[in-house]
């Protein structure tokens, strides 16, 4: 499951404006030793994105919005090398963290505490194959829900429902919104049985949902 508790904007608007800082910030400071291909990088990065975006929505075709989504991760893969090749290293103290847009690090790592809601999910068809949708919770803080753990079986319809737990004997870890599941000709029109539960990046445990069950395409 991917959450979302990055240092990185999500709207092209306020990253492109943090890339623009960036690259004044290190210009105007040689004293951070930085080389001067790296502001000149973030610049060309940043004029690449924004000269792409100054399409209409209404016009962009199918390929100018590729094109966008090029430049967007090229530019993103871009900051994330500089923040961790340079600014969080002498001789940047906190305070020229925080002109940069970013937090100080932490002298101790803060507690992920465990997670508390239970997992919301569905499983869709689509074609022949079946697709997990997960829903991330809503909550101020989503570091405890970095993945859901889910353990299933796969039973004929004539067989008894699981009467407990231990009988999902498959795991499976899924840390993205969905997950695809294909399952050979010979399992069609058998029931999938399952549960889930989110776990953090620590390995803390949520609690687990009921058994669910779907049937297989």
């Amino acid at each position: 499951m991917v959450t979302r508790s990055d240092w990185l904007p999500r709207p092209k608007p306020a990253k492109i404006e943090m890339s623009n800082n960036w690259a004044a910030k290190i210009a105007a400071n040689p004293g951070w030793e930085i080389p001067a291909a790296v502001p000149q990088n973030l610049t060309a990065k940043t004029a690449a994105l924004q000269t792409l975006l100054l399409t209409p929505p209404e016009d962009r075709t199918p390929t100018i919005n590729a094109r966008i989504k090029a430049a967007e991760k090229a530019l993103d893969d871009a900051m994330r090398d500089v923040k961790k090749r340079y600014f969080y290293v002498p001789p940047l103290d906190d305070a020229d963290l925080i002109s940069l847009g970013l937090k100080p690090k932490d002298a101790e790592p803060t507690e992920i505490p465990a997670p508390e809601a239970r997992v919301q999910a569905t499983f869709q068809h689509e074609g022949n194959a079946m697709v997990l949708r997960i829903t991330t919770p809503v909550s101020p803080d989503l570091r405890p829900y970095h993945g859901v753990k889910m353990r299933y079986a796969v039973l004929d319809q004539a067989a008894p429902p699981p009467a407990n737990p231990e009988q999902l004997t498959t795991d499976d870890f899924i840390t993205a919104k969905k997950k695809k599941y294909t399952f050979d000709a010979e399992y069609s029109g058998k029931y999938l049985y399952y549960r889930l539960r989110w776990e953090s990046k620590t390995g803390k445990k949520g609690p687990w949902g009921d058994i669910q069950k779907t049937i297989i395409v």
